[in-house]
């Protein structure tokens, strides 16, 4: 699709993290509510670590193999710097003065024109 700005393995990377979650919260049901003392249903959590492990070393490998070849456009970077990306802080530093919240954030969206 011409107009996707994410590559593909990007995506896939983030669709990885649910494979790793799964995995551990099939552990976690599977062991959970157990007495002490050797269980045999503990032999069915190797399949869901394993996959979870797998999982885990392919997405770090080509994730290296992403930060290796990443180019920051430095520019854009800076032109994205605006104001309004510190509006939270500057609610901060009200809050810090004494301010309320609800009046220093008005204030700043006021000041940023946010509104």
């Amino acid at each position: 699709m011409p107009q996707k700005k994410n590559p593909n393995v990007l995506e896939l990377i983030r669709a990885n993290y649910h494979v790793v979650s799964s995995s551990e919260n099939q552990i976690k049901a599977t062991i959970s509510n157990l007495g002490t003392g050797y269980h045999r249903d503990f032999q069915l959590t190797k399949e869901p670590t394993m996959r979870g492990l797998t999982s885990t070393l392919k997405t770090l490998a080509i994730s290296i193999r992403i930060f290796e070849s990443l180019k920051v456009n430095t520019n854009n970077c800076q032109e994205a710097m605006t104001e309004d990306l510190f509006a939270k802080e500057k609610v901060f530093d009200l809050i810090k003065d004494g301010i309320p919240f609800r009046d220093a954030y008005k204030q700043i969206v006021k000041d940023l024109k946010l509104s």
